[in-house]
């Protein structure tokens, strides 16, 4: 009866060794920071960012194939992408005199993205469309844009991240100032 006791204690003596050398990797958080100002700075409001649902997770999402996505299990956001893509643009686009411009005058964008990822072949696809709004008047901006990035690890997929949202950016900027000038004609 002893022998027995003695083994089931040294095989849950063992088991619980075994299970601490099979440690997974700490979860890496990562953050999008807002592009360099502008310049011309260009005044706009922000007003939502919608991206697929299954982008819309804390975790890092790449594309394998064209119905297959991964999900980097030990990497995350530390926002949820949407909102990291909102404030960041919205950093960009704060009038940085503070003055100048009223309310009803600024521009308002909101976002809609049917891509906003890598895939695993190295190309980041940007795809979906804005609706600028402003003093009652509404047009549409397409967005639509690839470019070459690093996949072999989350950090390349980051810094895609970070260069789709400076090159959304410079998009807006250049179509805001067309859209405010022909609604004043």
């Amino acid at each position: 009866m002893k022998i027995n006791n003695f083994l089931l204690l040294l095989l849950l003596g063992a088991i619980s060794f075994c299970s601490c050398l099979n440690t997974s990797p700490p979860t890496r958080i990562f953050i999008l920071s807002a592009p360099e100002p502008l310049c011309p700075s260009v005044v706009a409001s922000i007003s939502k960012v919608t991206l697929p649902a299954y982008l819309e997770r804390w975790e890092l999402v790449s594309r394998i194939g064209e119905h297959e996505i991964r999900i980097h299990d030990f990497a995350q956001w530390g926002q949820l992408l949407p909102e990291a893509i909102r404030s960041c643009l919205q950093e960009a686009f704060q009038n940085p005199a503070g003055k100048g411009h009223q309310e009803e005058s600024v521009p308002v964008l909101e976002l809609s993205f049917q891509q906003f990822e890598g895939n695993q072949q190295g190309t980041f696809t940007v795809k979906g469309h804005g609706w600028l709004r402003q003093a009652g008047e509404l047009r549409q901006l397409p967005v639509h844009f690839t470019f070459p990035y690093s996949p072999e690890n989350e950090e390349g997929l980051v810094s895609a991240h970070q260069e789709a949202v400076k090159r959304l950016a410079v998009i807006i900027q250049e179509h805001i100032p067309q859209f405010c000038s022909s609604g004043q004609d």
